[in-house]
Formats: C-alpha cells, structure tokens, sequence
C-alpha cells in the first residue's frame, strides 16, 4: 500500500510507510512508533547537513559513507527512488570521483515533511 496523500512531491520518491503501517510494524505501539519517526527526522537532518559539508570539502570517501547512513535513515519510510539516487552517487563517491547534491536538497526537504506529518499524526492519537 502506497501513501499518496503526503502531497507535494514524496510520493515521486517512492514515500510509502503511511501511519498505520508505522503502528502495525510495532505492533501498535504509539510511543515506540514516534521514538522512530523523531530518530529519522534528526538521523537525516543531521546527515545531510554533514553530507553537504562533506562535498564542500571534496572528501569522497567520508561522503560515501554519509550518503550509505542517509540512505539507512530514509529507508524506515520506503523512499525507494530517493534510496537508489543515494546509492548511485554512494558508488560514485566509492570511486573517488566528484558527485553534487544540489538536487537532492528538495528531495531531503521532502522526506522530512513527508515524517515530521507522519510524526505529527503520531501525536494526535495520544
């Protein structure tokens, strides 16, 4: 089942997870389920950030592994387009060779709209 109705454009990366399935992967607990949704929103935040420095730097290969954590992160919530986009320029850091991130800027700004609803809705069933 695909959650379509995060608007904008998360749905064009592959978004997934909507919140009901957030709960039934943890078994219907609530809390477990916004501890995770708050870990990835601040895993990404956090990574991205280090991965734009990183880039500035020219440092291939601490990139790759930030972009391989970033993409670990997204993950929890399907993002599968954003996942192999990650991963393309991950092998490309692999081998040394110069990769922008300008274009993945929207893409991150929409993961972290698309879990801070899904985090959002998480509350609003205490």
């Amino acid at each position: 089942m695909v959650d379509e109705s995060s608007g904008g454009s998360a749905a064009g990366w592959g978004a997934s997870l909507n919140t009901e399935q957030i709960l039934e992967f943890f078994s219907g607990d609530r809390d477990a389920s916004l501890e995770i949704v708050k870990m990835a929103i601040f895993d990404v935040r956090r990574l991205w950030q280090n991965a734009q420095e990183l880039c500035k730097q020219a440092d291939w290969q601490r990139l790759g592994r930030t972009l391989h954590s970033l993409r670990g992160a997204i993950s929890t919530f399907g993002f599968n387009s954003l996942q192999q986009e990650l991963r393309r320029l991950e092998d490309i850091c692999d081998l040394g060779r110069p990769v922008v991130l300008d274009g993945l800027s929207s893409a991150i700004t929409d993961f972290l709209d698309y879990a801070q609803k899904r985090g959002d809705e998480l509350e609003e069933r205490k």
